[in-house]
């Protein structure tokens, strides 16, 4: 069975709000199957430890609050943001991983949302 990949293009908006250091985010990803138990726990851990490479650094930009499982075929996750590029925009960065993560085990995005919280 082929990977099908998803196009981060027609699934990511980016922010039309500026954000910054402190803002809480809510990361609403429905995918076209449900998430099974080894994918949840490998989850927890890639949201949780989530770097990106940025002038010979890795850039850990947000904090993992929660995560939630409970919604079949659902995934929401809370993040802090802990720094703030102006010129990198790291949620798509993000997305990109989580993307090609789930692609890889034949799990398809339907939506993703990000919605600032309070």
């Amino acid at each position: 069975m082929a990977v099908v990949w998803d196009d981060i293009d027609k699934l990511y908006s980016p922010f039309t709000v500026s954000i910054s250091k402190g803002t809480q985010i809510l990361v609403c990803i429905k995918c076209n199957k449900a998430i099974d138990q080894i994918n949840k726990k490998l989850l927890g851990s890639f949201f949780d430890g989530w770097t990106f490479p940025s002038k010979g650094k890795y850039i850990k930009p947000f904090k993992l609050v929660s995560i939630d499982f409970s919604k079949e075929n659902e995934i929401e996750a809370k993040i802090i943001l802990k720094r703030k590029d102006q010129e990198i925009d790291e949620l798509r960065l993000f997305c990109q991983d989580v993307l090609d993560v789930l692609n890889t085990d034949h799990i398809n995005i339907c939506s993703w949302e990000n919605r600032i919280l309070g």
